[in-house]
């Protein structure tokens, strides 16, 4: 194998290169290391040794591919895909279901008695695969054909374990022989997997989650559950489910007598839903909605320790940080709405200040939205998530983009139910996303302001990291920038001027100024007004990217 290996590396590695020194003496070919620049020096071109110049002047094949590989199509039942132009619908439908491989896999294995010995991907080896004619023809001298079938991902469901029966079960001829299993017809051929022992059992999860019921909570363990739904692909879902049910509804038996499975599913049905699955996926039964689904979605968003943490954080806050702070939550009471940016250079508070105005809400049993555009600062939230996750941006976001929220979603009654939206490093994210955003929720909320009318709270500081935009120049970056969108003539601006952490880790006076004295340096090289002494003498300002100045101007 390693041979092998080394053959492809050396076939795709590219062409021969060849390091040379052009000098202007010819009388000398030596180089000085010390002073050779290699990037200045260096000649994007290509060597063709004289082998390989002959060899492409008389046209031999550079290449070749053996033994040849037969795509096999893998499909369900009446699920055939077929391609047509505009205008073409009515004509192909006149025509009839096209003929696959797999079709005519099952019409030669009922036809021909000696195709039936074989597998679906054994049989390239000993039939041909004839395009025009579309149908399988037996070869008349052995061949070196290797059938390959497409990859599919169990989430595909039944297509998955359709792939995985052709693998094992050889001579069907038809779609139900495949599923049926000692003469027993299975529903899916998960069944018949299942029947055939082609899939490994459950007993690692069971015991995953019986050492969870031990120490862990019923909220717990429902969210061990859909872990294991999402990520560890059980066999057997229902029969997971139908063990653990009750341990699972342990809080909700205190609460409620009736419908108590009804009501773990649907929890699990909200937790999956936020990761863009459902129960049905997993052939779980499918709850009944109640009157109270919009109180349900609010769940996840309400903060038990909201108010311990506001009461003792909030007498903290300094003078520019309580009057920011009575702005915003003016605003949140009155339902007023509007666009605020927080400027906040490093140390001055700025996180500490955004988890006081979320406890705030949430204190008064309201949703609050916590987003960042990087994973480590939505962390420094309380129930943070990015900015992707909780709005479904799309990758990449263009200028026309919105967001893969559907007005009838369990996004979209939390997105309704929204007093505040905080989105922290706001500077960091494409302004498309900002606009993706606003025109999402306006659909939504039925409402033509800003982010649909709820109050927004962007932060950050632009002296830091600006979008970061591929391939792009100084004018690209600029022109990702918020303060480019349309929205920035909508926004009011807040600033912190007081460095909380200078104060909090100086030792002394002295320290204390020296850490000042620091922290001016940084906010004077992020605003671009440094001096820098030309070759003359003469000193001027120094100009880098600083869109900073493009609203403070």
């Amino acid at each position: 194998m390693k041979a092998v290996k080394y053959l492809y590396k050396y076939i795709f590695k590219g062409h021969d290169r060849a390091v040379i020194a052009i000098t202007a003496d010819n009388s000398s070919l030596t180089v000085n290391d010390s002073v050779t620049d290699k990037i200045k020096n260096c000649i994007h071109c290509r060597y063709i040794s004289a082998m390989e110049a002959v060899w492409r002047i008389f046209h031999f094949l550079l290449h070749d591919r053996h033994p040849a590989v037969q795509s096999l199509r893998v499909h369900l039942e009446h699920q055939r895909s077929v391609i047509f132009q505009d205008g073409q619908a009515e004509a192909v439908i006149a025509k009839g279901e096209p003929q696959t491989t797999l079709t005519e896999f099952f019409h030669t294995n009922s036809t021909d008695p000696a195709a039936r010995q074989f597998l679906y991907h054994e049989f390239p080896e000993h039939y041909s695969w004839n395009t025009t004619a579309k149908r399988w023809s037996r070869r008349k001298r052995a061949s070196c054909t290797i059938g390959r079938m497409y990859t599919i991902h169990p989430n595909q469901g039944d297509l998955y374990y359709l792939r995985l029966l052709l693998l094992h079960v050889r001579g069907p001829t038809t779609f139900s022989e495949l599923r049926t299993v000692g003469g027993h017809r299975c529903e899916t051929f998960k069944d018949a997997c299942l029947r055939l022992n082609l899939l490994e059992d459950d007993a690692e999860w069971r015991e995953c989650l019986r050492d969870a019921v031990e120490c862990r909570m019923p909220f717990q363990l429902r969210l061990l559950f859909v872990c294991i739904l999402l990520f560890c692909e059980p066999a057997d879902p229902l029969s997971l489910f139908q063990q653990f049910a009750t341990d699972m509804a342990e809080d909700f038996m205190y609460t409620q007598a009736a419908n108590v499975q009804n009501k773990v599913l649907l929890t699990i049905e909200r937790l999956l839903t936020a990761q863009g699955r459902s129960l049905s996926d997993f052939n779980l039964p499918v709850p009944v909605q109640e009157s109270s689904s919009t109180d349900e979605v609010c769940d996840d968003q309400q903060d038990a320790g909201a108010a311990d943490y506001l009461a003792v954080s909030e007498p903290l806050l300094n003078d520019d940080q309580r009057q920011i702070y009575d702005r915003i939550c003016h605003a949140v009471d009155n339902n007023t709405g509007g666009i605020y940016f927080l400027d906040a250079p490093g140390g001055t508070g700025k996180t500490f200040l955004l988890n006081c105005l979320l406890a705030r809400v949430r204190h008064r049993k309201d949703v609050a939205l916590a987003v960042a555009s990087s994973g480590i600062a939505a962390t420094l939230l309380k129930l943070g998530r990015t900015a992707h996750s909780r709005f479904k941006l799309p990758i990449p976001c263009h200028e026309n983009s919105t967001c893969n929220i559907t007005p009838r979603s369990a996004s979209a009654e939390l997105i309704c139910s929204t007093k505040l939206i905080v989105w922290d490093e706001a500077p960091m994210s494409h302004r498309f996303m900002f606009d993706a955003v606003s025109r999402t929720l306006c659909d939504i909320m039925t409402n033509d302001r800003p982010f649909g009318g709820v109050v927004t709270l962007l932060a950050g500081d632009f002296r830091q990291i600006l979008p970061v935009v591929r391939l792009g120049r100084r004018a690209d970056i600029v022109d990702a920038v918020l303060t480019r969108s349309t929205l920035w003539k909508e926004v009011i601006l807040l600033k912190l001027h007081r460095n909380m952490r200078v104060e909090k880790y100086g030792r002394d006076a002295d320290q204390v100024s020296e850490l000042r004295h620091h922290a001016d340096w940084l906010l004077q090289l992020g605003d671009g007004r440094l001096p820098h002494v030309q070759p003359d003498g003469e000193t001027s300002s120094y100009r880098l990217i600083c869109v900073y100045q493009l609203y403070t101007s």
